[in-house]
């Protein structure tokens, strides 16, 4: 086979108001070319790549359990370990959170048009900062802060942001506390105002209008401010344990805002899911393992993961799926109207939303996926982890399609 170029191809730069591709190119180009392959276990490295030219840029040695996330423009991805690293599309690389102890347990966000990212840490004396970087002058400024923020999200359309903070307290949780109030900063003025007392992880809706949120015995629905819905727990109660994993806490909408999910209860791995529509309307009640937040594919499928086990809910068809049990099914997410999975063998899994076709993304000779964590960009390309051989340490590379 012929070595692979350690060079980025040239690719046309995404216009910040581009809108993303329904379903990624890069996934198109692994279920039409490689076909059905369920059978295959840890072969990997004898497959011949999927994508013609196909290039990779090193980046940075990062922790193997780093997630990279997109920009909406698809030019940069954060990294979050014990310091938060944005990567470019040529490999290109900033530590922006030198001096900072980072809170690792928090996502990070990024801005509507990829100019700014989000993310917490603590102040000397404790408590949680959100901050903002900004990509292009590579400044860090401090948005607000509080004994705890429990959660936040980045309106799509104003770039408001809508956070939960609790003031005052201690012990419990690294990310919980009592009785947030849910407040929406101005991004240029800074200036807060309170929308809601007792709740906090926010989501907001694809057109900016709604926010859903957890205020701790399930998910409230709010519209321009006022409270449309709720969809709370009946006769189980929440358990407390785990809810460290914040972002779990935090409700999901399907890419078109027809739904949005949320916990309500939960003991052991089992949750109780419910589904509202976006007028606030009961859609679903669904008993499903959860202990990572949830996602949807573009055709109203439902995925929740909960250890190695991942199951999907059609919204549409009302049809329902598991995955094997004692299989290796890490980090399953819905990308476009496909699942993407990382195995325990260090493939990564194309499949569809019932998880009975699977496709593998394939690499060059000697190569393989080390810790997947795969995330598509907004317009098809990848940012995958991976390591040639005789390196000591993996490293992140930048796909190119």
């Amino acid at each position: 086979m012929a070595a692979i170029a350690m060079t980025l191809g040239a690719t046309a730069a995404v216009p910040a108001t581009a809108a993303p591709a329904a379903t990624a190119p890069i996934l198109e180009a692994a279920l039409t070319s490689t076909g059905d392959m369920s059978t295959r276990r840890c072969a990997n490295a004898a497959v011949e790549p999927w994508i013609d030219g196909t290039t990779y840029t090193a980046t940075a040695v990062l922790p193997k359990d780093a997630r990279p996330l997109w920009a909406p423009d698809s030019q940069h991805a954060a990294v979050m370990g014990t310091r938060i690293k944005v990567l470019d599309r040529e490999g290109r690389k900033a530590i922006i959170s030198n001096g900072l102890r980072v809170e690792n347990l928090s996502p990070l966000r990024w801005s509507p048009d990829g100019s700014t990212l989000l993310f917490v840490a603590y102040s000397t004396d404790g408590d949680h900062v959100l901050y903002r970087y900004d990509v292009d002058t590579r400044e860090l400024s401090e948005v607000t802060r509080a004994w705890r923020i429990n959660g936040y999200d980045v309106s799509p359309t104003t770039g408001e942001i809508a956070v939960g903070l609790t003031n005052g307290g201690s012990g419990g949780y690294r990310m919980v506390a009592d009785d947030p109030d849910l407040v929406i900063v101005d991004p240029v003025t800074l200036v807060p105002r309170v929308v809601m007392g007792g709740a906090g992880w926010p989501a907001y809706s694809p057109d900016g209008r709604s926010i859903a949120a957890f205020d701790g015995i399930g998910m409230v629905l709010l519209r321009d401010d006022e409270l449309i819905a709720t969809a709370r727990r009946d006769d189980v109660a929440f358990d407390d344990y785990l809810l460290s994993y914040w972002d779990r806490m935090t409700p999901s909408w399907s890419p078109d805002g027809a739904y949005v999910a949320g916990l309500v209860s939960r003991g052991g791995t089992v949750a109780v899911v419910r589904v509202l529509t976006a007028d606030g309307e009961l859609a679903e009640t669904w008993r499903t393992p959860v202990l990572y937040r949830m996602t949807w594919t573009t055709e109203h499928v439902l995925v929740t993961r909960a250890g190695f086990q991942a199951a999907s809910n059609n919204l549409d068809t009302g049809t329902r799926a598991f995955t094997p049990r004692g299989g290796t099914f890490e980090d399953t997410v819905a990308h476009g109207a496909q699942i993407t999975s990382y195995t325990g063998c260090g493939e990564v899994m194309v499949m569809n939303s019932v998880f009975k076709k699977r496709t593998y993304l394939a690499v060059a000779d000697g190569w393989r996926y080390y810790y997947g964590r795969t995330a598509i960009a907004p317009d098809g390309t990848q940012l995958a982890r991976m390591y040639a051989p005789g390196e000591t340490k993996p490293r992140w590379y930048v796909v190119a399609h």
